[in-house]
Protein backbone atom coordinates (compact mmCIF):
# COMPACT_ATOMS: atom_id res chain seq x y z
CA UNK A 1 0.00 0.00 0.00
CA UNK A 2 1.24 3.46 -0.89
CA UNK A 3 0.85 4.85 2.64
CA UNK A 4 3.33 2.24 3.94
CA UNK A 5 5.85 2.56 1.10
CA UNK A 6 8.30 4.48 3.30
CA UNK A 7 8.88 1.31 5.36
CA UNK A 8 10.52 -0.22 2.25
CA UNK A 9 9.07 -3.70 2.76
CA UNK A 10 8.44 -5.30 -0.64
CA UNK A 11 5.66 -7.84 -1.09
CA UNK A 12 6.77 -11.41 -1.82
CA UNK A 13 5.04 -14.74 -2.36
CA UNK A 14 5.49 -17.39 0.31
CA UNK A 15 6.75 -19.85 -2.30
CA UNK A 16 9.56 -17.45 -3.23
CA UNK A 17 10.94 -17.21 0.31
CA UNK A 18 14.06 -19.06 1.36
CA UNK A 19 13.27 -22.03 3.60
CA UNK A 20 15.37 -20.42 6.31
CA UNK A 21 13.23 -17.28 6.32
CA UNK A 22 11.29 -16.52 9.48
CA UNK A 23 7.54 -16.01 9.05
CA UNK A 24 6.23 -13.23 11.26
CA UNK A 25 2.49 -13.10 11.93
CA UNK A 26 0.68 -10.05 13.35
CA UNK A 27 -1.11 -10.55 16.64
CA UNK A 28 -4.53 -10.97 15.00
CA UNK A 29 -3.22 -14.17 13.35
CA UNK A 30 -1.35 -15.48 16.39
CA UNK A 31 -2.95 -18.89 15.97
CA UNK A 32 -1.29 -19.32 12.56
CA UNK A 33 2.14 -19.09 14.16
CA UNK A 34 1.30 -22.29 16.05
CA UNK A 35 0.57 -24.33 12.93
CA UNK A 36 3.08 -27.13 12.11
CA UNK A 37 5.74 -25.89 9.69
CA UNK A 38 9.33 -26.48 8.69
CA UNK A 39 9.89 -22.72 8.85
CA UNK A 40 10.55 -20.60 11.91
CA UNK A 41 7.48 -18.73 13.12
CA UNK A 42 7.15 -15.54 15.13
CA UNK A 43 4.39 -13.24 16.36
CA UNK A 44 4.67 -9.47 16.23
CA UNK A 45 2.49 -8.19 19.05
CA UNK A 46 1.29 -4.86 17.70
CA UNK A 47 -2.15 -3.97 19.08
CA UNK A 48 -2.06 -6.82 21.57
CA UNK A 49 -5.60 -6.37 22.90
CA UNK A 50 -6.89 -7.03 19.37
CA UNK A 51 -5.39 -10.52 19.32
CA UNK A 52 -7.80 -13.47 19.72
CA UNK A 53 -5.52 -14.50 22.61
CA UNK A 54 -6.78 -11.46 24.52
CA UNK A 55 -10.10 -10.81 22.76
CA UNK A 56 -12.11 -11.25 25.96
CA UNK A 57 -10.17 -8.37 27.52
CA UNK A 58 -10.93 -6.14 24.55
CA UNK A 59 -14.63 -7.01 24.71
CA UNK A 60 -14.84 -5.80 28.31
CA UNK A 61 -12.83 -2.68 27.54
CA UNK A 62 -15.20 -1.77 24.72
CA UNK A 63 -18.34 -2.57 26.70
CA UNK A 64 -19.40 -5.47 24.46
CA UNK A 65 -19.74 -8.04 27.25
CA UNK A 66 -23.54 -8.13 26.94
CA UNK A 67 -23.64 -9.39 23.34
CA UNK A 68 -25.00 -12.87 22.63
CA UNK A 69 -23.57 -15.27 20.04
CA UNK A 70 -25.57 -17.17 17.40
CA UNK A 71 -25.50 -20.21 19.70
CA UNK A 72 -27.14 -18.28 22.51
CA UNK A 73 -24.00 -17.98 24.65
CA UNK A 74 -22.64 -14.61 25.75
CA UNK A 75 -20.01 -13.54 23.22
CA UNK A 76 -17.70 -12.54 26.06
CA UNK A 77 -17.78 -16.13 27.34
CA UNK A 78 -17.08 -17.56 23.88
CA UNK A 79 -14.19 -15.13 23.36
CA UNK A 80 -12.82 -15.91 26.81
CA UNK A 81 -12.83 -19.68 26.24
CA UNK A 82 -11.10 -19.31 22.87
CA UNK A 83 -8.59 -16.84 24.30
CA UNK A 84 -7.70 -19.12 27.21
CA UNK A 85 -7.24 -22.03 24.81
CA UNK A 86 -4.94 -19.99 22.55
CA UNK A 87 -2.89 -18.72 25.48
CA UNK A 88 -2.40 -22.31 26.69
CA UNK A 89 -1.10 -23.25 23.24
CA UNK A 90 1.24 -20.25 23.24
CA UNK A 91 2.61 -21.20 26.67
CA UNK A 92 3.20 -24.76 25.48
CA UNK A 93 5.00 -23.84 22.25
CA UNK A 94 8.51 -22.54 22.95
CA UNK A 95 9.43 -22.59 19.24
CA UNK A 96 7.54 -19.37 18.52
CA UNK A 97 9.58 -16.16 18.72
CA UNK A 98 7.90 -13.03 20.09
CA UNK A 99 8.42 -9.42 18.99
CA UNK A 100 6.85 -6.51 20.87
CA UNK A 101 5.70 -3.20 19.42
CA UNK A 102 5.22 -1.82 22.92
CA UNK A 103 6.43 -2.27 26.47
CA UNK A 104 2.78 -2.91 27.30
CA UNK A 105 2.74 -5.93 24.97
CA UNK A 106 6.02 -7.21 26.40
CA UNK A 107 4.61 -7.10 29.93
CA UNK A 108 1.33 -8.78 28.92
CA UNK A 109 3.11 -11.67 27.20
CA UNK A 110 5.53 -12.06 30.10
CA UNK A 111 2.70 -12.12 32.65
CA UNK A 112 0.00 -14.01 30.73
CA UNK A 113 2.05 -16.33 28.50
CA UNK A 114 5.33 -16.56 30.38
CA UNK A 115 7.43 -15.78 27.32
CA UNK A 116 10.11 -13.27 26.49
CA UNK A 117 11.26 -11.86 23.19
CA UNK A 118 12.65 -8.80 21.46
CA UNK A 119 11.42 -5.24 21.14
CA UNK A 120 10.40 -4.35 17.58
CA UNK A 121 8.56 -1.07 17.87
CA UNK A 122 7.81 1.32 14.98
CA UNK A 123 7.84 5.00 14.10
CA UNK A 124 5.49 7.52 12.56
CA UNK A 125 5.99 9.64 9.47
CA UNK A 126 3.95 12.82 9.43
CA UNK A 127 2.41 13.99 6.17
CA UNK A 128 3.88 17.41 5.25
CA UNK A 129 1.34 20.22 5.50
CA UNK A 130 1.66 24.02 5.50
CA UNK A 131 1.59 25.54 8.97
CA UNK A 132 -1.80 27.09 9.78
CA UNK A 133 -1.82 30.87 10.35
CA UNK A 134 -3.28 30.31 13.82
CA UNK A 135 -4.38 27.30 15.84
CA UNK A 136 -8.05 27.01 16.68
CA UNK A 137 -9.15 26.40 20.27
CA UNK A 138 -10.36 22.94 19.35
CA UNK A 139 -10.02 19.42 20.72
CA UNK A 140 -9.35 16.78 18.07
CA UNK A 141 -10.23 13.17 18.86
CA UNK A 142 -10.70 9.79 17.19
CA UNK A 143 -14.34 8.61 17.56
CA UNK A 144 -13.11 5.01 17.45
CA UNK A 145 -10.98 5.59 20.54
CA UNK A 146 -13.35 6.09 23.44
CA UNK A 147 -15.86 7.94 21.28
CA UNK A 148 -18.79 7.50 23.67
CA UNK A 149 -16.73 8.86 26.56
CA UNK A 150 -15.68 11.90 24.51
CA UNK A 151 -19.28 12.50 23.39
CA UNK A 152 -20.37 12.54 27.04
CA UNK A 153 -17.50 14.89 27.87
CA UNK A 154 -18.40 17.22 24.99
CA UNK A 155 -21.96 17.52 26.30
CA UNK A 156 -20.49 18.81 29.57
CA UNK A 157 -18.42 21.39 27.66
CA UNK A 158 -20.82 22.92 25.11
CA UNK A 159 -18.59 25.97 24.62
CA UNK A 160 -15.63 23.87 23.42
CA UNK A 161 -15.38 22.56 19.85
CA UNK A 162 -14.55 18.85 19.55
CA UNK A 163 -13.36 17.81 16.08
CA UNK A 164 -13.76 14.11 15.14
CA UNK A 165 -10.93 12.63 13.06
CA UNK A 166 -12.83 10.41 10.67
CA UNK A 167 -13.07 9.80 6.92
CA UNK A 168 -9.86 11.77 6.31
CA UNK A 169 -6.87 11.25 4.05
CA UNK A 170 -3.42 11.36 5.73
CA UNK A 171 -2.97 14.94 4.51
CA UNK A 172 -6.42 15.97 5.80
CA UNK A 173 -5.62 14.34 9.14
CA UNK A 174 -2.29 16.15 9.41
CA UNK A 175 -3.92 19.46 8.41
CA UNK A 176 -6.63 19.08 11.05
CA UNK A 177 -4.12 18.19 13.76
CA UNK A 178 -1.91 21.13 12.80
CA UNK A 179 -4.87 23.45 13.27
CA UNK A 180 -6.01 21.95 16.60
CA UNK A 181 -4.80 22.79 20.10
CA UNK A 182 -5.44 19.45 21.83
CA UNK A 183 -5.54 15.82 20.79
CA UNK A 184 -7.60 13.78 23.26
CA UNK A 185 -7.32 9.98 23.17
CA UNK A 186 -9.77 8.13 25.43
CA UNK A 187 -9.12 4.74 23.85
CA UNK A 188 -7.77 1.61 25.48
CA UNK A 189 -4.32 1.95 23.85
CA UNK A 190 -3.66 -1.64 22.72
CA UNK A 191 -0.17 -0.64 21.57
CA UNK A 192 1.91 2.45 20.82
CA UNK A 193 -0.87 4.22 18.95
CA UNK A 194 0.01 6.26 15.90
CA UNK A 195 -2.28 9.30 16.13
CA UNK A 196 -1.09 10.63 19.52
CA UNK A 197 2.46 10.67 18.17
CA UNK A 198 1.43 12.31 14.89
CA UNK A 199 -0.59 14.87 16.84
CA UNK A 200 2.38 15.77 19.05
CA UNK A 201 4.57 16.22 15.97
CA UNK A 202 1.83 18.47 14.59
CA UNK A 203 2.05 20.63 17.72
CA UNK A 204 -1.01 19.44 19.64
CA UNK A 205 -1.05 19.12 23.40
CA UNK A 206 -1.68 15.42 24.07
CA UNK A 207 -4.08 14.13 26.70
CA UNK A 208 -4.59 10.36 27.01
CA UNK A 209 -6.51 7.88 29.12
CA UNK A 210 -4.25 6.02 31.54
CA UNK A 211 -4.98 2.64 29.97
CA UNK A 212 -3.03 -0.01 28.09
CA UNK A 213 0.25 1.27 26.69
CA UNK A 214 -0.54 4.81 27.89
CA UNK A 215 -0.44 3.62 31.49
CA UNK A 216 3.34 3.22 31.44
CA UNK A 217 6.03 5.83 30.89
CA UNK A 218 8.04 3.81 28.39
CA UNK A 219 5.42 3.71 25.63
CA UNK A 220 3.84 7.10 26.31
CA UNK A 221 6.36 9.22 28.27
CA UNK A 222 4.04 12.12 28.99
CA UNK A 223 3.98 13.99 32.31
CA UNK A 224 1.36 12.33 34.53
CA UNK A 225 -0.88 15.40 34.54
CA UNK A 226 -1.76 14.63 30.90
CA UNK A 227 -2.95 11.11 31.70
CA UNK A 228 -6.45 10.85 33.12
CA UNK A 229 -8.13 7.96 34.90
CA UNK A 230 -10.97 6.55 32.85
CA UNK A 231 -14.35 6.81 34.54
CA UNK A 232 -17.60 8.69 34.72
CA UNK A 233 -16.24 11.69 36.63
CA UNK A 234 -14.64 14.22 34.31
CA UNK A 235 -14.19 17.27 36.53
CA UNK A 236 -10.38 17.22 36.60
CA UNK A 237 -10.18 16.41 32.89
CA UNK A 238 -12.42 19.34 32.01
CA UNK A 239 -10.26 21.67 34.10
CA UNK A 240 -7.14 20.39 32.31
CA UNK A 241 -8.68 20.83 28.85
CA UNK A 242 -9.71 24.41 29.60
CA UNK A 243 -6.25 25.23 30.94
CA UNK A 244 -4.58 23.73 27.86
CA UNK A 245 -6.85 25.77 25.60
CA UNK A 246 -6.09 28.98 27.50
CA UNK A 247 -2.31 28.36 27.80
CA UNK A 248 -1.37 26.08 24.90
CA UNK A 249 2.27 27.20 24.64
CA UNK A 250 2.89 26.43 28.31
CA UNK A 251 1.47 22.93 28.07
CA UNK A 252 3.10 22.18 24.71
CA UNK A 253 6.50 23.07 26.18
CA UNK A 254 5.94 20.55 28.97
CA UNK A 255 5.63 17.86 26.31
CA UNK A 256 8.83 18.69 24.45
CA UNK A 257 10.59 15.62 25.86
CA UNK A 258 7.81 13.42 24.44
CA UNK A 259 8.36 15.06 21.06
CA UNK A 260 12.07 14.23 21.24
CA UNK A 261 11.27 10.59 22.02
CA UNK A 262 8.94 10.37 19.02
CA UNK A 263 11.55 11.88 16.70
CA UNK A 264 14.12 9.33 17.91
CA UNK A 265 11.86 6.32 17.30
CA UNK A 266 12.91 5.78 13.70
CA UNK A 267 16.54 5.32 14.74
CA UNK A 268 15.49 3.12 17.65
CA UNK A 269 13.42 0.94 15.33
CA UNK A 270 16.31 0.52 12.91
CA UNK A 271 18.54 -0.54 15.81
CA UNK A 272 15.92 -3.07 16.91
CA UNK A 273 15.66 -4.52 13.40
CA UNK A 274 19.44 -4.95 13.21
CA UNK A 275 19.52 -6.55 16.64
CA UNK A 276 16.67 -8.95 15.83
CA UNK A 277 17.61 -9.91 12.27
CA UNK A 278 21.23 -8.90 11.76
CA UNK A 279 22.75 -6.30 9.39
Amino acid sequence: MAEFAHYQCPEVQLADLDTEAELIFPEIYAQLALEPSSRRHAIWWLSIDNSPAFASVRGWLEGRHGEVSAGGLPRALVRDVRARRLRRRLRADSRVQHYFQSEYARRVIANRVGAGGSMLTDYVAQAPVPAPPERASTVAYNPRKGGRFVARLARRMPDVTFVPLENMTPVEMATTLSASTIYLDAGHHPGRDRIPREARLAGCVIIVARRGSAANDTDVPLPQQYKFSYGRKTDELRVLIRDCLSRPAVHAARQDSYTSVIRAQRGAFQDEVRKAFGP
